[in-house]
């Protein structure tokens, strides 16, 4: 189970709390921004659209970290990573103390596979806000990495705490299940996060591992089939489905 630029959504919910200073753009603007990051299945013209008025306003409002988190965020969800962490540095020079910033570098270097970066970063983050979503989805991970399903659902459970629309974290407790061996709880919390988008690749794979280990081979193609076609580069996706084919 691997993290992917996914995850940089839970932290659009935490950036709609954060007060604007006079100094900055309206706050309609931003709003306007974060709908667009907010959602699941924005398209990358609608977010190249986002990344487009914030580099206007990052110009009249150079020192606004409102302005760099969001552009740190939507370069993540464009793949951009070096963009995203140098957004992140950014607001680390105008607030040092921003953990959102922290959290987003995490994030980047979660991705780029810096692991012990990433685990430095979310430990601070963990420490002054211990249901921080992305953290606990990092720490989630970590513990199904040491075969620690119990602790790792406990921790995918926090992250849903601090963000209830938290697809990867229900992904992560559905495999922590599946990997278990409980099937019915690793299908009911797979099927239950469809109610916020059933396109969610990580979902549906963890859904076709569990019915191929119910022998529900039908459903289980499928399921391995749409994960594989909603993101054509991930490997471990095309591996599934190529060992279920086999």
């Amino acid at each position: 189970m691997r993290s992917s630029m996914r995850i940089i959504l839970a932290l659009v919910l935490c950036l709609l709390t954060l007060s604007v200073h006079a100094s900055e753009p309206e706050r309609s603007v931003l709003v306007k921004i974060d709908d667009v990051l907010d959602n699941y299945s924005a398209s990358d013209t609608e977010l190249r659209g986002a990344l487009s008025t914030l580099n206007d306003l990052s110009g009249p409002h150079g020192d606004s970290w409102s302005v760099w988190i969001r552009l740190a965020v939507v370069h993540a969800r464009l793949g951009q990573l070096t963009q995203a962490k140098n957004a992140a540095e950014r607001v680390l020079q105008i607030d040092g103390s921003n953990i959102q910033a922290v959290a987003v570098r995490g994030m980047v270097s979660w991705q780029q596979g810096l692991w012990e970066a990433a685990k430095v970063d979310f430990d601070r983050v963990l420490k002054e806000k211990p249901r921080h979503p992305v953290a606990n989805s990092f720490k989630a991970q970590s513990l199904i990495q040491q075969g620690k399903f119990a602790e790792a659902i406990e921790a995918a459970r926090n992250a849903l705490v601090g963000n209830p629309r938290d697809l990867n974290a229900y992904a992560l407790i559905a495999y922590a299940y599946y990997r278990q061996k409980d099937y019915d709880m690793a299908r009911l919390v797979a099927k239950s996060s469809m109610e916020i988008s059933d396109k969610f690749p990580d979902v549906l794979a963890v859904l076709g591992l569990v019915e191929h280990a119910t022998d529900n081979l039908g459903i289980a193609g499928r399921q391995l089939r749409r994960a594989a076609e909603l993101e054509p580069n991930h490997l471990e996706f095309q591996l599934n489905l190529a060992a279920f084919a086999l």
